[in-house]
């Protein structure tokens, strides 16, 4: 995917999780369940240095992120994408790899990861990946697709959200000693540049603030202990 879409995040205590849900149904735009709820896991890479973490607390309006993305429990199974995450300013899109061959278990190293990675990518991108292939933080949280009855808007909500630190990790993943956070739920609005005047003419009285979110951000601070 290279179309880029606008992208807004609202973070909110969990607690008001029934009320979000209830404010998408009862909402005129009558927002529906588009796919079945799915887990999502992610591994966030970085530079040594911390760029794109860096980047992102400096307010850069050109930021770019780096993830391996998979679906489902930890030891299914599953192939996964690696995601180039580009963002400028409310702007975002993304690049999309398959990768053969890679499925995330306890057993598998850092190491491994990234040479199963390069394998599935071309020369530009693995030149890309290479300089931004630091293993920093794992994720994982349930997801929930909401779609608007014109099909114009995509809303997710992320919810149960955990973070493991590998930043320590150099020769094993660590799925064991979950990084304490702050109990926190994030909805996404998703759309079309061009469906931008639609969103505009629509009160969309959503009852939770707008927030600068990323998760990797908001994981590394955790793991930081930044506030």
């Amino acid at each position: 995917m290279t179309n880029f879409r606008f992208e807004y995040k609202f973070i909110s205590y969990d607690t008001n999780y029934h009320s979000l849900v209830n404010w998408l149904k009862l909402h005129p735009l009558n927002f529906r369940k588009e796919y079945e709820d799915r887990r999502v896991n992610n591994i966030y890479f970085d530079t040594k240095n911390f760029k794109a973490f860096n980047d992102n607390l400096a307010g850069l309006s050109d930021r770019f992120k780096t993830r391996y993305r998979w679906y489902g429990d930890f030891e299914q199974r599953k192939l996964g994408c690696l995601e180039f995450k580009i963002r400028k300013n409310v702007y975002g899109y993304k690049k999309s790899f398959l990768i053969k061959d890679l499925y995330i278990n306890e057993k598998i190293t850092p190491n491994m990861i990234k040479s199963i990675i390069k394998r599935s990518l071309d020369t530009k991108h693995k030149f890309i990946f290479e300089n931004n292939s630091e293993i920093i933080l794992i994720n994982c949280y349930n997801r929930e697709y909401f779609k608007s009855f014109n099909s114009k808007i995509r809303i997710t909500v992320d919810k149960n959200l955990k973070i493991f630190d590998q930043a320590h990790q150099p020769n094993k993943l660590n799925f064991s000693f979950e990084t304490k956070t702050q109990k926190y739920l994030v909805l996404e609005i998703k759309f079309a540049q061009g469906d931008k005047k639609f969103l505009n003419d629509i009160n969309f009285n959503i009852p939770i603030k707008l927030n600068k979110n990323s998760k990797y951000i908001n994981g590394l601070r955790a793991i930081m202990g930044i506030r």
